[in-house]
């Protein structure tokens, strides 16, 4: 069942995910990680992810594009999770079909990435109160220029066409979209994903902060073993922090 907030609306989370693989997985960052390693981190942060959207939405669930991974997926987060095969390519199919079937099942719907270091706790009720208090959209911006979440609670297909994904211009792009559609828009706290070894080394002063416990205990590896260099990594690689095991 849905979790019905003091509003009255039942509400529900979508993670985008993919099942990790060593070379397939956060490529960007191998090297200096190895293929192993950032699939392992690929792990740890949709897992992260998925536990901290159920701390505050129990009704979470995995969407995700590759029948052949569903397998994988279910294991990974547990064969009573709720997984949704998307409709349609890449990005786009995934927000298009995500909104539909989360809609199926709830009055709002938040859709959200797999890359990033576990949801700030409060940031996904503030998506669905926004929605509530009269906005169309609410999305969640990354330091990169992208976003992290889009919440709805009807679908606006077009939102998502014809968009640069994965571009300093993502989120700017949709923001245009939505007033152009006559779109109400709230913006949540920006979010950090993580793509590249600039973004990993970021997290590094911020390991004790970091929602997501698994990818915290493995950046601080990594860091320790001098993999990383950043603000903070310097301090780490004199430490022996606990071994992280997956899943």
């Amino acid at each position: 069942m849905s979790i019905v907030p003091p509003s009255g609306r039942r509400v529900s989370a979508l993670v985008i995910a993919k099942a990790p693989a060593a070379g397939r997985t956060k490529t960007r960052l191998s090297p200096p990680l190895s293929t192993s390693e950032a699939a392992q981190l690929g792990c740890a942060m949709l897992l992260d992810t998925v536990d901290t959207c159920r701390a505050e939405v129990p009704e979470t669930g995995v969407l995700f594009e590759h029948p052949q991974e569903a397998a994988e997926l279910a294991e990974l987060v547990g064969a009573d999770t709720w997984r949704v095969l998307q409709t349609g390519k890449g990005l786009t199919g995934a927000l298009v079909s995500g909104t539909v079937e989360g809609l199926r099942r709830s009055d709002a719907v938040a859709l959200l990435a797999s890359d990033i270091p576990g949801v700030p706790p409060g940031a996904l009720t503030g998506a669905f109160d926004a929605l509530a208090a009269g906005a169309h959209v609410a999305l969640g911006p990354g330091y990169d220029g992208g976003f992290w979440l889009v919440a709805l609670a009807a679908p606006h297909a077009a939102l998502f066409k014809d968009i640069p994904w994965s571009t300093s211009r993502t989120l700017a792009s949709t923001i245009e979209r939505c007033e152009q559609a006559g779109l109400a828009v709230s913006l949540t706290e920006p979010w950090r994903d993580v793509d590249t070894t600039e973004d990993l080394a970021a997290l590094v002063p911020l390991l004790d902060e970091l929602p997501g416990r698994r990818t915290a205990m493995l950046v601080a590896q990594l860091a320790s073993a001098g993999i990383l260099r950043g603000p903070g990594a310097e301090q780490l690689c004199r430490s022996q922090p606990e071994e992280v095991h997956l899943p």
